[in-house]
């Protein structure tokens, strides 16, 4: 209303709002864990309603599981989307057990049919994290890394934990579920390292798909006529960048 924008000016801004967000994120997730009494009532209503929906995923999950012998992989392939919906369902089943299982003190009170469910879950995750690794090696066979396929790389590397360790758990629980606890705390490590190593030259994405697609181009895999230099200019980053200098000063080479 007195023309002061200046707030305004820097929620504008990835530099300000980014932090922003961020800060006030992990102070309500703070609260939140020193004040339970605040959101317990809402978060025990989510979770349950949550577990209810765990024996619908399920049938539909292992229904299609169990209909792929049947119906063969190339209508998944079909899709081009393939590991993305696997990987999405594996993060459904891990968070739908987990709403069922929630700390563990509630195990003698879940209804029968979600006991079963979240069992057969726990067993379901790794079959869908394998095909998508299949699916993602495929892809990277045909047409090399790009970011998004090594995003989708680090991804599986978590399911293919999560679902390794709940395989475990469904299998040597006395207690039901008991030890996917472990697993989670296991799996959270792993993505922190992840994430971490992400953020450094060793496992930067940008890098390894420049160097990929260039490996292509000299092989010979890719002719130059259809060589992606533009995703190279703007999806490459610094990486990118000097590798188009480099084969800019070239005087020599195949086309």
């Amino acid at each position: 209303m007195i023309k002061l924008s200046f707030l305004k000016d820097m929620l504008d801004e990835s530099w300000f709002a980014i932090p922003a967000s961020t800060f006030a994120f992990a102070y309500a997730l703070h609260i939140t864990d020193v004040r339970p009494a605040i959101v317990q009532g809402v978060r025990g209503l989510v979770l349950v309603l949550l577990s209810w929906i765990l024996p619908v995923a399920v049938l539909l999950i292992g229904g299609f599981l169990i209909a792929l012998p049947f119906t063969g992989l190339q209508p998944l392939w079909a899709t081009k989307t393939a590991t993305a919906l696997l990987l999405a369902a594996s993060a459904l089943l891990v968070v739908l057990v987990n709403a069922a299982y929630q700390d563990g003190s509630v195990a003698e009170e879940i209804a029968l049919p979600i006991r079963l469910s979240a069992r057969i879950a726990a067993i379901l995750i790794l079959p869908l994290a394998l095909i998508a690794a299949y699916a993602l090696s495929l892809r990277v066979g045909q047409y090399g890394w790009t970011v998004d396929r090594l995003v989708a790389a680090f991804s599986l590397v978590v399911a293919l934990s999560c679902g390794a360790g709940y395989l475990w758990a469904a299998f040597s629980s006395a207690q039901w579920l008991r030890r996917i606890a472990p697993v989670n705390i296991v799996t959270a490590i792993i993505l922190l390292f992840l994430l971490l190593a992400i953020f450094t030259p060793v496992l930067d994405p940008a890098r390894i798909s420049v160097n990929s697609q260039l490996a292509r181009l000299e092989s010979g895999q890719v002719p130059a006529r259809e060589f992606d230099f533009e995703y190279r200019r703007f999806s490459g980053q610094r990486f990118g960048n000097a590798a188009l200098r480099e084969m800019a000063a070239r005087k020599t080479g195949k086309d």
